[in-house]
């Protein structure tokens, strides 16, 4: 008995170990490039460079530049460069003629995500009276092979931990009810977790390096997924935990130590849970620890909460003790509040980091989800209480009521496995429209659009006592971020702008937190001043 539960000691201390990655960066943004978007130069440059705001990894990264045919025109040598791996760089052909190319490039952002756009540009004064070309950036779109992969991930977790939590925090009987039933649905759970963690190593080299299946289970593919990205470093540690954790069912299933390797799989599921959120967005979060602490406690309670509910539909019976049934459910109401609780509070918390604007919560495919996951968690909420009723009048059985929780909880799951690859909301916050009120009673209205990173038109409208102020002789913005230290960029309006409501065209050079300070001069020489703080996207 003394060896067993060194053991499992043993145990515990290294699922701790091992389940604590190194910590991510946020999405990788374009700084600037070499050369800039629709720069006209005067003659051919020797390479192209891309600098992002943080270091790119070096797995299925590319970078090559077209002519206007598609006739590629850069020396295949595209690479990370070795003093600064946030930049990535290729040389070009001597002498390229005059005309517009277009630079094309890919990289895997420090989180995993991969991200790949182009950036347009032109050699020569023939170039001049072409047509401006758009830079482009995109990400990777969710697809159903990634939604099921990462489904079947989700409801495992939840059908192993719901079903010890179960036996330890909600049955009400007088022994654990360890039955036959419990031992189907751990071992069910942990070939679901095998399946979906040995599939998400081929399905991340798809969504990496752009590829089919039938090419991305290539044995050097994977390889380079497992040695060159930090989410095949997270895929090792999740392998050696998915082996922990089977050794731990089966002495769940055949030990007498029973209760103490119980506790230890419930350990191990939630290491599990925390090596996920070292590969999603928790990591964009300025202090990562809360990030990655916020999405664990969200995907915890929802195991817990969905799993439970599915232990419940399947091994309480009222039949067999109808004292024992109701002072369960009665139980569980509790830990389902104390659950729901959990999510709302890190959902909103999450949903105020990632979505900064309402236009970004009904514009952008992430905020949709977010609403379509709200809807699902009310009626979630709603059955919910209907069993609580019932606890309550103990009248009767929950019958489908139980069992409608659960499926709509499987639903959510699959909107929390689109959520994962999906840009935030903070690709995409929309126009900004911001008034800040001086204590001399300037009136001072910010408009910017449309407020991505690259070309913006900056407006200012300044007034005193609901009319606008005509003695203006000049405006200037400044414009600092406050994610990475880029300078100052400066924004002039002239007497003429102001007097005319006219735009002006200035620079965001990166996605992310800026402070817009805004100077007022009057022909008096009276200064008006007033700072905003705005989010770009991407």
């Amino acid at each position: 008995m003394k060896k067993s539960k060194s053991i499992i000691w043993f145990l515990m201390v290294f699922i701790l170990l091992i389940s604590v990655p190194h910590l991510a960066s946020a999405h990788a943004y374009i700084v600037k490039s070499t050369p800039s978007e629709n720069e006209i130069m005067n003659r051919s440059p020797g390479k192209v460079a891309i600098q992002f705001d943080e270091e790119i990894q070096a797995a299925f990264h590319s970078l090559k530049v077209v002519d206007q045919t598609g006739k590629r025109v850069d020396q295949n040598d595209a690479h990370i460069n070795k003093k600064n791996q946030a930049m990535i760089e290729a040389s070009l052909k001597p002498k390229l003629q005059d005309g517009t190319y277009t630079i094309q490039w890919n990289v895997i952002s420090s989180d995993g995500h991969p991200i790949s756009g182009t950036i347009p540009f032109q050699i020569g004064d023939a170039a001049k009276s072409g047509q401006q070309a758009v830079a482009t950036t995109t990400g990777y779109t969710p697809h159903a092979d990634m939604i099921i992969i990462r489904w079947l991930f989700y409801l495992s977790c939840s059908l192993f931990i719901g079903s010890l939590f179960f036996c330890f925090f909600i049955y009400k009987g007088k022994s654990f009810p360890f039955t036959n039933k419990v031992f189907r649905m751990l071992r069910y759970s942990i070939q679901g977790l095998f399946i979906s963690i040995i599939l998400s190593l081929p399905l991340q080299t798809t969504i990496d390096a752009g590829l089919k299946w039938t090419n991305a289970i290539q044995f050097s593919m994977l390889m380079q997924t497992i040695s060159d990205t930090k989410f095949g470093h997270i895929w090792l540690v999740q392998i050696g935990l998915m082996i922990i954790l089977s050794f731990i069912t089966y002495f769940i299933i055949h030990s007498k130590a029973k209760k103490a390797w119980a506790y230890t799989g419930m350990l191990g599921l939630l290491a599990l849970l925390v090596s996920k959120t070292f590969i999603g967005h928790a990591t964009s979060f300025k202090y990562q620890s809360i990030g990655v602490t916020i999405d664990f406690l969200h995907m915890a309670a929802a195991a817990l909460w969905i799993g439970s509910l599915l232990a419940i539909a399947i091994l309480l019976r009222k039949k067999e003790d109808e004292t024992i049934y109701w002072l369960s459910i009665q139980r569980f109401s509790y830990w389902g509040a104390a659950f729901v609780v959990i999510i709302v509070a890190t959902g909103v918390y999450e949903s105020f980091k990632f979505i900064p604007t309402v236009n970004a919560l009904f514009h952008t495919l992430y905020g949709q989800v977010i609403i379509t996951k709200i809807i699902l968690l009310i009626f979630m909420v709603g059955f919910a209480l209907v069993n609580f009723i019932k606890g309550k009048s103990q009248k009767k059985t929950l019958g489908p009521s139980i069992w409608m929780e659960f499926m709509i909880g499987v639903i959510v799951f699959v909107f929390a496995a689109i959520l994962t690859n999906l840009p935030t909301g903070l690709a995409a916050p929309g126009d900004v429209q911001q008034t800040s009120v001086t204590k001399d009673g300037y009136s001072i209205t910010l408009n910017i659009t449309p407020n991505k990173i690259g070309k913006n038109e900056f407006k200012v409208d300044i007034s005193q006592n609901g009319k606008k102020v005509q003695n203006l002789e000049q405006v200037t913005l400044s414009l600092i971020c406050l994610d990475m230290d880029m300078g100052e960029n400066k924004v002039q309006f002239t007497k003429n702008d102001l007097q005319n409501s006219k735009p002006v065209t200035g620079v965001l050079s990166m996605a992310g937190r800026w402070r817009v300070h805004v100077h007022g001069l009057t022909s008096s020489l009276e200064n008006i001043d007033a700072d905003f703080t705005i989010t770009a996207g991407s």
